[in-house]
């Protein structure tokens, strides 16, 4: 079994619990996902194990909200308002992540 360290401590992780997680995708469906969660053995911090396709914090796939990103959405999510959201959290994040990507890639 692969051993996973701590982001934060680098300390080892141990299977704590799982979390239901709804995800919408393209098509507007609400996929439910049980998530494992880990406790670090060193600084008890309990940290969620996510697939690639979410997003933290985000109700929508990946998928879907890079499709609102490059305007190329045509079904989810219908609401503009949901779109104008997703957009406009975007360009408030895209430095932060740049800076991260910038200095990984400077290491």
């Amino acid at each position: 079994m692969e051993s996973i360290p701590c982001p934060s401590c680098y300390g080892n992780l141990k299977y704590y619990d799982r979390k239901t997680r709804k995800v919408k995708d393209v098509h507007g469906d609400i996929i439910l996902l049980k998530l494992r969660r880990l406790k670090c053995i060193s600084c008890k911090k309990i940290h969620l194990e996510m697939p690639d396709f979410l997003v933290p914090y985000k109700r929508y796939s990946s998928s879907v909200i890079l499709s609102v990103i490059n305007n190329t959405a045509m079904e989810a999510p219908a609401d503009e308002q949901v779109r104008q959201k997703i957009k406009k959290w975007y360009r408030r994040i895209h430095p932060f992540l740049v800076g991260i990507w910038n200095r990984l890639m400077y290491l």
